[in-house]
């Protein structure tokens, strides 16, 4: 009997289902699916044959040879170096079209991307936290050096959650922990905004997140 950890349960099932989806699309003929996936760097993952390990794992579940792009979920707490060696091992064996990190700050970018050059690797992506309500990326230098590097900045929670989509007013703020962050009080300083993307929205027979959607794709960020 085998046991998986709790933390990897999620990404079992999902990446279980999705190979089975791709195998179900493969059987009528009508395949275009382009996968991306993420390595977990947890404290008993060690060295760079463990992301190798797991990618492969990975990549059985899904029933492919390969995916199109491989991430450092986050920073680890140690390793680092190895786990940037596993991504380009990865990279050079064609087990992944293009590798990238996630949640690195500028110094850490930088350096993973120094490091993978040493190995001809080019570093693709560094996906980040980034919505027209938190702009950190801008101000702590990550998107100044995503742009320098050729770095593509990925943005998670484009909509904040669902914030910037309008579902929630002050009235009807959200439950559960995001209520902690975006408090009734919050969502009415946040109302000029939105009634501004509404604006725009109804100008072009769009809703609020197909506007966010346009801003970010135009300032050459990918929402996910």
């Amino acid at each position: 009997m085998s046991c998986v950890p709790m933390q990897l349960m999620g990404a079992v099932n999902s990446e279980s289902l999705l190979g089975d989806f791709i195998r179900e699309r493969q059987q009528k003929g009508a395949v275009d699916v382009t996968v991306a996936t993420k390595f977990a760097a947890l404290p008993w993952r060690f060295g760079r044959g463990s992301v190798l390990s797991a990618l492969k794992k990975s990549l059985e579940r899904l029933g492919l040879p390969s995916v199109e792009l491989y991430q450092l979920h986050w920073p680890g707490l140690w390793g680092n170096e190895g786990y940037l060696d596993g991504l380009a091992d990865a990279y050079e064996q064609g087990l992944v079209k293009a590798v990238g990190v996630s949640n690195y700050n500028e110094k850490r970018l930088r350096d993973a991307h120094g490091r993978l050059k040493k190995r001809g690797v080019p570093l693709a992506v560094n996906q980040v936290n980034y919505s027209l309500i938190y702009r950190t990326p801008e101000e702590n230098g990550v998107k100044a050096a995503c742009d320098e590097l050729g770095v593509t900045l990925i943005a998670y929670s484009p909509i904040a959650q669902g914030v910037l989509s309008g579902k929630y007013t002050p009235e009807n703020p959200p439950t559960g922990p995001r209520g902690n962050t975006y408090t009734p009080e919050f969502l009415t300083k946040l109302q000029p905004l939105m009634n501004r993307i509404k604006e725009i929205g109804v100008s072009y027979g769009k809703n609020p997140t197909q506007v966010l959607q346009t801003t970010l794709i135009n300032s050459s960020c990918f929402p996910l």
